[in-house]
């Protein structure tokens, strides 16, 4: 009940033109919101978000979040906004609450969307490093081979703009050659053939990115796309050799 009447005023303050009557419905609509926080029910996320979101306009300053549940509500409710930068310091937050959580898998999770957040907030190298320890550490977790994938995706993303390309390659190679030696049959390790294989084609190494694209799976799924890749290949191959001569090394 404290709920829907918060939110009945939040939306009349918000249509005040009087920005310091605004701030002093805003500011009883948080006291209230703070008062039904403090009890356990599901509505808990709701209310969370909602004193994140006002308590700023209400001169309240930023909310400071005490538990781990408060900091996954919220980066939740980034997520779910797109805000990737928000969500990133939030999942940040719960991760040094971590010793709240006595749950394994929900540990886990929050971990590996910190590195989903990461990379898509634009943070493709603190991304690395959190998807590649994960995958690393939590090898056993259902969630580690998507964070390996997720280490190769923001390796390439950090390869991109490298000054030191070669260290950055030498970690993605890495990283892929342990996705495909710990999953090798999976999936993920076909997307870690794939993508050392689009890295090959982009360097002009053809050679080794169709011997990388040709270890892809035949039953996978991404076959087909890796057929194309290595048609490309080879057409590019057939036009160098028109070019020099030597049709026939091409063949």
């Amino acid at each position: 009940v404290m709920l829907e009447v918060a939110k009945i005023y939040v939306t009349r303050a918000e249509s005040l033109p009087d920005e310091g009557e605004k701030k002093k419905l805003l500011s009883k609509v948080m006291k209230s919101l703070r008062d039904a926080k403090t009890a356990n029910s599901t509505h808990q996320d709701e209310i969370l978000r909602l004193i994140r979101k006002y308590s700023a306009a209400a001169g309240d300053g930023e909310e400071t979040i005490a538990t781990f549940d408060e900091a996954v509500a919220l980066a939740d409710a980034a997520m779910e906004q797109q805000d990737y930068s928000e969500a990133t310091r939030q999942f940040s937050r719960a991760m040094e609450l971590k010793d709240q959580e006595k749950k394994k898998d929900r540990l886990e999770k929050i971990e590996y969307l910190l590195a989903i957040s990461q990379l898509n907030s634009g943070k493709a190298a603190e991304a690395l490093v959190s998807a590649e320890k994960f995958a690393r550490e939590q090898k056993d977790s259902p969630l580690a081979p998507a964070s390996a994938v997720l280490a190769i995706n923001a390796a390439q993303a950090v390869y991109v703009t490298a000054q030191d390309k070669a260290n950055v390659e030498k970690q993605l190679n890495s990283i892929v050659d342990y996705t495909i030696q710990t999953w090798p049959n999976r999936a993920e390790a076909d997307d870690a053939r794939i993508s050392l294989g689009r890295l090959k084609i982009v360097q002009g190494d053809l050679p080794a990115a169709m011997s990388a694209l040709e270890k892809v799976n035949t039953a996978s799924a991404r076959y087909a796309q890796t057929q194309s890749l290595l048609g490309q290949c080879h057409w590019r191959l057939y036009q160098t050799a028109k070019v020099t001569g030597k049709l026939d090394d091409a063949a």
